[in-house]
């Protein structure tokens, strides 16, 4: 992501404040506590996770059972990198 800090033709701040991208990081850490979704905790279900989380429920309706269990890896026995 981009973020235009100075004014391209000025070369003056964009934002007062914030002249380099350290001032910027630090003042998006400062902000970050204050988000509605990190103040607000959303409801638990009875397994003590957030509702929706994936992988542990049911099947969605329309859905084979099959589709519902989570896929483990088998791993490959096969070295990866660059050939010889």
């Amino acid at each position: 992501m981009r973020v235009e800090l100075k004014d391209p033709i000025t070369g003056d701040p964009t934002v007062e404040d914030i002249v380099n991208r350290k001032q910027l990081l630090m003042k998006l850490s400062e902000m970050i506590p204050k988000l509605k979704s990190r103040k607000e905790k959303p409801p638990l279900d009875q397994d003590g996770l957030p509702p929706g989380y994936p992988g542990l429920q049911g099947p969605m309706p329309g859905m084979p059972a099959e589709a519902a269990t989570p896929i483990v890896s088998q791993g490959s026995s096969k070295k990866k990198g660059k050939k010889k």
